[in-house]
């Protein structure tokens, strides 16, 4: 989690997650007390195995979905829950799976130890939040409280930035996939709703046709969040220098449509339509939990879709500098195959994925 504006700090959550029928909720404790407090780790091969079937997915992953790889390396040097999470989900875990199954002969029983100290440390209920989607049962809770330790919290770490750069990583394909952010926080701006009519505008309209329409990518899209991160990426990309290109100008044509004075209602529309996914119990649950999580109360949403709704040019144009400054920052990472890459001129370093 981080707080909205927040870039130099962020609180990285392992989330612990059970569904069950009303009648056996005491079964669900004793599962959660058997996994948190009494997982075994010590068969060494049978870690071994999870670590390489875990390094083959990701890689799989990344050569599958380069996009979101991609965004999550550019953002890595953005914020520091960009850093966290790149460090947790990214392309630096893969490398640590990658570099521990090699080494895994040699440290492998240190490896076990350490998880099994992790554990220890890890389910403790000074750190705990808990997210209840149901009736309130407040015995219950108590009983899920018990199972965890009474360990302290420990001191907070610290998730430096990764540093600025354009970075490229081969896989065996043809095409590939580009990604460029910042952080409007970052840059000396705030983020407000209008952004995301604008990202919108930019979406399906001008990206889409260059990117997607001309270019022959299968996807493309500009994202921008409330906690100030903007993201450009391209999908399944024959021609990543291109698209790069075309990120590029996003500023100036989000001002010429401005210039050009058409109406922004339809646009206003499909950004509220965003906001307000059907929910079932479950995910109405997990959305309030990371709301909570990130620090994001039930009025700050309601500001963001006041701000959407009523969304006006000069705002536009203030979004259109923001991408300007997205832009000069040059937060770059492109995945994809030799000759793609080879295209792009000015990467800082160019590496094989596996």
């Amino acid at each position: 989690g981080a707080r909205p504006g927040q870039t130099e700090s962020a609180t990285p959550y392992l989330c612990v997650s059970a569904a069950m029928l009303d009648g056996r909720k005491q079964d669900a404790v004793s599962l959660l007390d058997e996994i948190l407090n009494h997982t075994r780790f010590d068969d060494a091969q049978y870690i071994f195995n999870i670590l390489r079937q875990e390094r083959i997915a990701l890689e799989q992953n990344v050569i599958m979905g380069g996009n979101g790889f991609g965004l999550l390396r550019a953002g890595a040097g953005c914020s520091a829950k960009g850093a966290v999470t790149e460090t947790l989900s990214g392309i630096t875990m893969l490398r640590w799976l990658q570099r521990t199954e090699k080494s895994f002969e040699q440290q492998g029983d240190a490896l076990c130890r350490t998880l099994a100290g992790l554990c220890g440390r890890l389910f403790s209920r000074a750190r705990l939040t808990l997210s209840l989607t149901g009736p309130e049962d407040r015995p219950w809770v108590d009983s899920v409280l018990a199972v965890l330790s009474d360990a302290p919290m420990g001191a907070s770490a610290r998730y430096p930035l990764f540093p600025a750069k354009r970075e490229g990583f081969v896989i065996p394909a043809e095409i590939g996939f580009a990604a460029k952010a910042a952080n409007l926080t970052g840059l000396g701006r705030t983020y407000t709703g209008a952004d995301r009519v604008g990202a919108k505008i930019l979406t399906y309209d001008y990206l889409w046709n260059e990117v997607r329409v001309k270019g022959g990518a299968y996807g493309v899209g500009l994202s921008v969040r409330p906690d100030g991160n903007v993201g450009l990426t391209s999908y399944r990309d024959p021609s990543p220098a291109g698209t790069l290109d075309i990120f590029g100008r996003t500023g100036q044509v989000l001002r010429d449509a401005c210039a050009g004075g058409g109406s922004l209602d339809k646009y206003i529309v499909s950004t509220v339509s965003d906001l307000e996914p059907v929910l079932t119990p479950r995910t109405a649950g997990t959305r309030a939990a990371a709301l909570y999580l990130n620090g994001q109360q039930p009025e700050d949403l309601q500001q963001e879709r006041r701000e959407i709704l009523h969304t006006t040019p000069e705002q536009l144009l203030a979004f259109a500098e923001a991408l300007d400054a997205v832009n000069a920052a040059d937060r770059v990472c492109v995945i994809g195959g030799r000759a793609v890459l080879d295209a792009c001129q000015g990467l800082d370093s160019v590496e094989p994925l596996q």
